[in-house]
């Protein structure tokens, strides 16, 4: 998966640990400086992600609620993810916007936990030049089951620093 250089995933983790709602903020319908944006109307341009040692893998599709298109993952004791074909610099493009429920908590999880929320602290080093982002629904440890949805996501450039030309 990696084509000359260090890529690394950004994961826009739908671990689905007990949180009714996470919201990107209003909604922007396009009007923003995002220089990406997937709204789900298929699933082309994902890849399957699998691990060796987890051989249940959630299921993604993409379905309507409230008249939007959005993906579903369904999560039963299983764990995968989608990871976007095309890279990105994530120094030039940082910010990941995105909307996102959950269907139902697992009991066993844990959402006062932030366990790797940050590239550095997970990592021990800044990010690589090029990055794709990966979306992930993991109940494998919880052996529970977990739906979520994904409404859209947006790759945003850095806004410009006051004083900047």
């Amino acid at each position: 998966m990696n084509s000359g250089g260090a890529t690394c995933f950004v994961l826009a983790a739908m671990l689905l640990i007990p949180a009714v709602v996470c919201a990107a903020g209003p909604e922007t319908n396009g009007h923003t400086n995002a220089v990406w944006r997937e709204d789900f109307a298929s699933i082309e341009g994902w890849q399957p992600l699998t691990f060796p040692k987890i051989e249940r893998h959630t299921r993604y599709s993409v379905t309507n609620v409230n008249g939007r298109t959005v993906l579903k993952a369904e999560a039963d004791a299983s764990a995968s993810g989608l990871v976007r074909t095309n890279a990105f610099d994530p120094h030039v493009t940082p910010v990941l916007r995105w909307r996102w429920r959950v269907h139902n908590v697992l009991p066993k999880g844990d959402a006062a936990r932030k366990d790797g929320d940050d590239y550095r602290a997970a990592f021990g080093e800044d990010p690589p030049k090029r990055a794709r982002l990966a979306i992930m629904s993991d109940a494998d440890n919880t052996g529970g089951v977990a739906v979520g949805f994904l409404d859209f996501m947006e790759i945003i450039q850095r806004p410009e620093q006051e004083g900047e030309p």
